[in-house]
């Protein structure tokens, strides 16, 4: 199989590591803050549901989704067509789609933010200050030798520099919304930049701010993928087909962007509305029917339109 690395892998990588130095902690909030699969996007020009399951859910949801039977999941998914098909002319135009998925994610992004929020704030005050943020993101991490102690400064640079982004008005405090786009940056086009560059520095090991084959595919043993020819084709082909647009052997920050983030440029909700609809629109007419996503429920059911699947488990709400 074709391997293809996403959202956030390498804040994974950096979770995993810091994790065996951890003698009792609390699972990092940044694996559930980022997105990410090991699954490959496409193969063969065919998509794989499993990875928009695995990269807008978890993999831990995803697996819980994969419990629902498809006969329950195309009747849920009948029942929130009606709520997207705001004119009622029984199809959803591309508007129809963003505007629903906009108003979800918000839902989504403000309940995990609600809790993240009374976990950080201490004082009561309704906002959450570094000093909080750091005392109880890293309060029980064991520091046991200097590669431990590189590794959590670096985690922690990395994550004021989000705080600071996201703090908006520069007060040192995250409001709720500000919290939100820290928590959240993949539903920010202004903190998707930071993103990637977290990426970029990662991976980037010669510091020539791309990403050349040898760093990508170095990326791939972080992750426990082993080196032998399969993969290693696999990793060139991926690399040359999919991720390299321009075909200079390196990538740069577009397509950098275009490989960590669904969409590029263009607004997460938009970018996620505009794949689904080249995925699931059958006849092109740049419209759905409830037909069409009932026969791509795998796609859908996983994916931003039904919030990472949490309106598919709202059993008295539909």
């Amino acid at each position: 199989m074709m391997y293809k690395l996403s959202f956030a892998i390498v804040l994974l990588a950096v979770v995993i590591a810091v994790q065996n130095a951890v003698a009792k902690k609390k699972t990092p909030v940044r694996v559930k803050e980022g997105s990410f699969s090991d699954q490959e996007h496409f193969h063969d020009g065919k998509h794989d549901a499993k990875y928009d399951h695995d990269a807008f859910l978890g993999e831990d949801q995803a697996n819980e989704m994969e419990k629902l039977s498809p006969t329950e999941t195309k009747k849920r998914l009948r029942s929130l067509f009606v709520k997207m098909d705001v004119d009622g002319d029984k199809k959803l135009s591309r508007k129809e789609l963003t505007d629903w998925i906009v108003d979800n994610m918000k839902k989504h992004v403000l309940k995990s933010t609600k809790m993240r929020m009374k976990e950080l704030d201490k004082n009561k005050d309704g906002k959450a200050s570094w000093d909080e943020y750091v005392n109880e993101q890293y309060e029980m991490v064991s520091i046991d030798t200097p590669e431990d102690k590189k590794l959590i400064e670096e985690m922690k640079n990395r994550d004021q520099k989000r705080f600071k982004l996201a703090d908006s008005n520069d007060d040192g405090l995250l409001d709720p919304e500000e919290l939100a786009l820290f928590t959240h940056p993949e539903e920010s086009a202004r903190m998707t930049n930071l993103v990637v560059q977290e990426n970029i520095e990662q991976l980037d090991k010669d510091g020539d701010g791309k990403i050349n084959f040898e760093e990508y595919y170095g990326a791939g043993e972080s992750e426990g993928i082993m080196k032998d020819e399969e993969s290693l084709n696999s990793f060139r082909e991926s690399f040359n087909k999919d991720l390299d647009k321009n075909h200079d052997g390196v990538l740069d920050n577009d397509e950098i962007r275009d490989w960590i983030l669904p969409g590029g440029n263009v607004d997460p909700a938009a970018g996620e509305a505009d794949h689904l609809m080249k995925e699931a629109d059958l006849n092109k007419d740049n419209y759905l029917t409830v037909e069409e996503i009932i026969k791509n429920h795998e796609l859908f059911s996983g994916s931003r339109v039904t919030a990472y699947g949490d309106l598919l488990k709202q059993k008295k709400e539909l």
